[in-house]
């Protein structure tokens, strides 16, 4: 019996420990992030020189070029190409700006390497466009007969 009381009290102290340690591992993970957030804001401001509230093209290229903007990007896994890519992502409604929520978003949502859902994700996407695709070049062909 004084066996079972002590394995009963093992496992508990080891369950609230894990408890304890995962909360902590959480609490972690958002202080990373909010640190990344306003680290993202702060790298936002140095590359908006005109302090318009978005960055165009030209100064998504200048900042590829200086190098405490190029340190960022590098501790983050991300090159000057990468970045200029990057940038034409977030350009999602091709104005050639970004303004601050779509930069700050964007680096958190692509940081990191891609999960596997993110990559099945892409891939069932371009399934769906291509039978849309398939499915209007069928009826252009038959309109055009």
């Amino acid at each position: 019996i004084i066996l079972n009381v002590m394995t009963a009290v093992f496992c508990q102290t080891a369950i609230e420990a894990a408890d304890k340690e995962s909360a902590r591992s959480q609490e972690r993970e958002i202080a990373c992030t909010r640190k990344l957030v306003v680290d993202v804001c702060n790298v936002f401001s140095e590359v908006d020189r005109d302090q318009s509230g978005t960055i165009d093209d030209n100064e998504i290229e200048m900042a590829c070029t200086d190098p405490r903007i190029q340190a960022f990007f590098a501790e983050r896994g991300i090159d000057s190409q990468e970045a200029w890519a990057l940038f034409k992502l977030l350009d999602t409604d091709s104005t050639g700006r970004v303004d601050i929520e779509s930069f700050v978003e964007g680096l958190l949502m692509y940081r990191g390497p891609a999960r596997a859902i993110q990559i099945a994700k892409v891939a069932h996407d371009c399934k769906l466009l291509k039978r849309g695709l398939e499915a209007l070049a069928v009826r252009e062909s038959y309109w055009k007969l």
